[in-house]
């Protein structure tokens, strides 16, 4: 449960960067923002999806 909260967190810095960059277009580096937002987003996206209960397959 703690996973899925810290991956949810994850995701919402990652957009809030999103945001921070689109305001800061004139700023030097830009990419360096852009790529935190999608690590984080990727990252939280992860989290949330590994704490997910799984359905068990039979073999």
């Amino acid at each position: 449960m703690r996973k899925q909260w810290v991956g949810k967190i994850a995701i919402v810095l990652g957009m809030a960067l999103f945001v921070v960059q689109y305001y800061f277009q004139t700023f030097e580096y830009n990419y360096i923002l852009i790529g935190l937002g999608v690590i984080l987003c990727l990252m939280g996206g992860f989290l949330v999806s590994d704490d997910s209960p799984k359905k068990e397959t039979k073999m």
